[in-house]
């Protein structure tokens, strides 16, 4: 797994990626799962701010998936 923030203007860019193999028992096959999310936040004040994320999973075999979350987070 690989993680970074880069600080942009008043808030940061967050990457982040990450990867795992599963083994079955009795199958040679191995799944593999991958995830990447890259999002921005943004500082409206010292305890508040705002926050847009974009995930992606794939999976081995299957179709894969992705969100977007915004949102709003105060610290109290």
């Amino acid at each position: 797994n690989l993680s970074a923030s880069i600080p942009v203007g008043p808030g940061a860019i967050n990457l982040a990626w990450g990867s795992a193999k599963q083994t079955t028992q009795g199958s040679s096959a191995e799944p593999k799962s991958t995830m990447l999310t890259a999002g921005y936040v943004y500082s409206l004040s010292k305890r508040t701010d705002l926050y847009a994320v974009y995930m992606l999973d794939k999976y081995t075999g299957k179709s894969n998936g992705s969100n977007i979350a915004a949102g709003i987070k105060h610290t109290f």
